[in-house]
């Protein structure tokens, strides 16, 4: 909605960053390569204590390296997680196990990793399914029937006169501000659930199959055609990952979310299949926690319509630094279509391989829970 506090990105790439991916090259003061295959920009130094996505040998995933107090990455720690992955054409060889927030199957909002059922929120720990809680405003309560921040009012005051958004089922006021595809609607009007999760609730109290600038959506990576970098580019066979970085040109830094991590992640990886098809858990874009375990990345719904996601195709299984297979961009998407599968490349590699692989990927606010 138009009058939304818009957040602080800047939304156009500058002539000369596009024209360093044109050239194939991560210019100084790029995007970091997240799968740890390209490393840092010439020159660039990393802050102790950073973290990034790296490759993991004999992994289905991406594993994390953290900044040492030297401002060069230690080594790759892979975590706990473990698989076979999957081969090409479909088949699967393993069992997808990637969450789809980071408490599960959360009726709620997630408290780091756990579950606050709606019917236990509280101003202090508010929000919608799936979704991270987070503290109401003052004066501000819980609506324990959707998780989000209301005004509260007696029964039958909700209206035009008292509020500037929707009435819950409840009777409280959810405020203009607070509105979408959960709880839509303007002056005093009954809530709605829009049909296409994740749509924008518009300035008329409209659903609409936007991507929202101010919600947070997943990436799936569902196919990834690296069939021309084979035995004559030097392969035996690639195993492709995906991973992508979203990008802030004006700061020069990766994109933080609202828990201060970097929004970039990686795609389980295909073992020894040029073309491989991903089912929707094992092409999830997510990073890794503490524990070993990983959670999707929340991709911004403006860096998403805007076109500063970076993409970096690996060879997985090789993690010398040699072995990127391609690097672009996203291409901006703007509506949210369930189950659509979105073209990306071809992605022509900084390196002598000679290939240009492509892919394909879809976005949801939230994937379902089966593969």
């Amino acid at each position: 909605m138009s009058s939304r506090p818009y957040p602080a990105l800047f939304l156009v790439l500058s002539a000369a960053l596009l024209g360093g991916l044109s050239a194939c090259t991560t210019a100084t003061g790029g995007p970091v390569d997240t799968s740890d295959m390209a490393g840092q920009p010439t020159g660039a130094k990393c802050s102790a204590g950073d973290t990034k996505a790296c490759g993991c040998a004999g992994s289905t995933t991406s594993g994390m390296k953290t900044c040492g107090d030297n401002g060069s990455f230690g080594a790759c720690s892979c975590g706990t997680g473990t698989g076979t992955g999957t081969g090409g054409g479909g088949s699967t060889t393993g069992t997808p196990t990637t969450p789809q927030s980071a408490c599960g199957s959360c009726d709620g909002c997630c408290d780091g990793k756990t579950c606050v059922p709606f019917a236990s929120e509280k101003a202090t720990q508010c929000g919608i399914k799936g979704k991270s809680c987070a503290a109401c405003a003052a004066g501000l309560s819980c609506d324990v029937s959707n998780g989000k921040c209301v005004t509260a009012m007696g029964a039958g005051t909700c209206g035009a006169a008292s509020c500037d958004g929707c009435c819950s089922s409840t009777g409280n006021c959810v405020g203009y501000q607070l509105t979408d595809s959960f709880a839509c609607g303007v002056n005093g009007s009954a809530c709605k659930v829009c049909p296409v999760v994740g749509g924008l609730c518009d300035d008329a109290g409209m659903c609409t199959n936007q991507v929202a600038y101010y919600d947070g959506y997943q990436i799936s990576i569902r196919k990834i055609d690296a069939s021309n970098c084979g035995t004559a580019s030097g392969f035996e066979s690639p195993d492709p990952l995906v991973c992508l970085t979203a990008w802030d040109p004006m700061t020069g830094m990766n994109i933080k979310d609202a828990d201060g991590n970097d929004v970039a992640g990686c795609s389980k990886y295909c073992t020894d299949a040029a073309l491989c098809d991903l089912t929707i858990n094992q092409g999830i874009v997510t990073r890794w926690l503490a524990d070993g375990s990983t959670v999707p990345v929340e991709f911004p719904g403006d860096v998403i319509t805007s076109g500063q996601i970076y993409v970096f195709v690996q060879d997985s299984d090789d993690v010398s630094g040699n072995d990127l297979l391609g690097q672009g961009l996203l291409p901006h998407v703007t509506t949210l279509m369930p189950g659509t599968l979105i073209p990306a490349g071809p992605y022509t590699a900084s390196n002598n391989f000679g290939c240009a692989p492509t892919m394909q990927f879809e976005i949801s606010y939230e994937f379902p829970t089966t593969p």
